[in-house]
């Protein structure tokens, strides 16, 4: 037998006992009032409980549980297991926010977080610095809004984030941002920023450096192909050829070394 039912029934088979034995000392009648002065007992003791957890429901989240007695005492007890364990929950998930948090700010890249209408809900610090957020006042403010990239909105309402963009910071000049879009949950997106201005600058200073080594090669590649051209077209002594395979030799050689100077220099002065 379940706790409520064996501490529940002991009350309600005493007033019908006592009622029998009424009834059976006096009259009919007798055992009739004892059973309904019995049953209103009962019932009033009922309502007092029902009443008591109707207020406990109304009140605010943390107010205790209150103690009951015969069959509410089991009822009111699973519901302070039931309370116990959502404080539980809620502290866990209150922790692992925090953690969420903590790790955030702790990374050097900018993090907000969107929801599907693009408002902003939250952001860490570099998020802040690299975009020019405020926390108090752009919380809930659409991002499209505050960060007024025509490359980023375009990005942020095109909904293709397979690829990450490069965009000027509009806070700080000279500075470029890469720019990822992570979609997350039902209906939120992850905006993930990094500075990538040295990395952008290095990879300006490869291209250039060779677009400058083509460019610097094209000179003795030309003589190389004027010599050659000769060699071929052209019925020299052997004294002759010899000559001019001596001076291809000695520019291939020598023009490398030159050519990278000439380019560094080139690429410097960018």
């Amino acid at each position: 037998m379940k706790p409520a039912l064996r501490t529940g029934l002991p009350l309600p088979v005493a007033v019908l006992a006592a009622a029998v034995v009424v009834g059976v000392l006096a009259d009919a009648w007798a055992g009739f009032v004892a059973l309904a002065i019995g049953a209103g007992a009962v019932l009033v003791f009922h309502l007092r409980n029902v009443q008591r957890l109707a207020d406990w429901s109304a009140a605010p989240l943390d107010a205790p549980v209150p103690e009951g007695s015969g069959p509410w005492k089991a009822a009111f007890a699973a519901l302070y297991q039931r309370v116990r364990l959502r404080t539980t929950y809620q502290r866990e998930l209150a922790q692992t926010i925090e953690r969420f948090r903590s790790a955030a700010e702790a990374i050097p890249d900018g993090m907000v977080v969107i929801d599907i209408a693009s408002r902003i809900r939250w952001a860490n610090t570099a998020a802040l610095t690299q975009f020019g957020l405020d926390p108090a006042g752009d919380q809930g403010q659409p991002l499209a809004n505050l960060v007024r990239q025509p490359d980023f909105i375009r990005y942020l309402d095109g909904g293709d984030f397979s690829e990450s963009i490069l965009v000027d910071s509009q806070r700080t000049p000279g500075v470029t941002l890469q720019i990822q879009i992570v979609p997350f949950g039902v209906d939120e997106r992850l905006v993930i920023s990094r500075d990538v201005t040295r990395l952008e600058a290095v990879s300006r200073m490869r291209r250039d450096f060779i677009a400058n080594i083509s460019h610097e090669l094209k000179t003795p590649l030309t003589v190389v192909s004027g010599f050659i051209e000769t060699l071929q077209d052209l019925e020299l002594e052997p004294r002759q050829r010899i000559r001019f395979l001596t001076a291809v030799a000695r520019a291939r050689r020598r023009r490398p070394r030159a050519v990278g100077r000439a380019a560094c220099d080139r690429t410097r002065s960018r």
